[in-house]
């Protein structure tokens, strides 16, 4: 009796351990396909919304490198890399910012506080309306706009950054120079002109005109 009990105890044993090396191996195949597959459950923080237009090629940047194509509204958030259009046009929108942009324009949002919100043009160019205060990064320019400014920015070439004034006397900085951009007046910094004493940010700018005609968007 001793031993036929022995033996019942020692293949449950045995069945109990197969179990928790196959649940092992369960739970470590799911992590190592989440690790090489760059997902790691649901994303939380700030973000805005991105919503492609009818027929366009729009892609959520994750790194880099690694970009999702996606074809109904989706969250770009600050740990996204970036938002790329390749064809077509898309909005992007927060509770205080709408962006339009269009074919390859990139735009990364950097977060910042509750009430004010940051992007980043990377590359192409954009129609901003600002419905709070908003921080607007390019290579050259970094723009302030209150409630109710609206602004073109472009950054079409890594040579100069521009904005545009549609609505609202925009504050702008380049380097360690300041200036207010009044409304109707358009801007074209380079890197050079950032560090040149004898120019002036107000002597760069000129009115708008019909320098906006070429982009297709607007």
């Amino acid at each position: 009796m001793r031993t036929t009990h022995g033996q019942r105890n020692s293949s449950n044993n045995t069945n109990v351990w197969k179990w928790i090396l196959a649940i092992a191996m369960i739970i470590g195949v799911f992590f190592v396909g989440r690790f090489f597959t760059g997902e790691s459950g649901e994303k939380t923080g700030m973000f805005l919304t991105v919503t492609p237009n009818k027929g366009s090629s729009v892609y959520i940047k994750n790194t880099e490198s690694k970009k999702q194509l996606i074809k109904t509204t989706e969250k770009l958030y600050t740990t996204d890399y970036s938002v790329f259009v390749a064809t077509g046009s898309a909005n992007i929108a927060g509770d205080v910012i709408s962006v339009d942009i269009d074919k390859a324009t990139e735009l990364r949002f950097t977060g910042s506080g509750k009430d004010d919100q940051w992007i980043t043009l990377l590359s192409g160019h954009g129609w901003v309306e600002s419905r709070g205060n908003t921080t607007i990064k390019m290579k050259n320019i970094t723009a302030s706009l209150a409630p109710g400014d609206v602004v073109v920015i472009d950054q079409t070439t890594q040579l100069y950054s521009k904005i545009y004034a549609i609505h609202g006397d925009i504050f702008i900085k380049s380097g360690e120079k300041t200036y207010t951009l009044p409304v109707g007046k358009w801007i074209m910094i380079v890197q050079s002109d950032t560090i040149d004493p004898e120019k002036t940010l107000e002597s760069l700018s000129e009115d708008i005109g019909n320098n906006l005609d070429q982009m297709g968007i607007f």
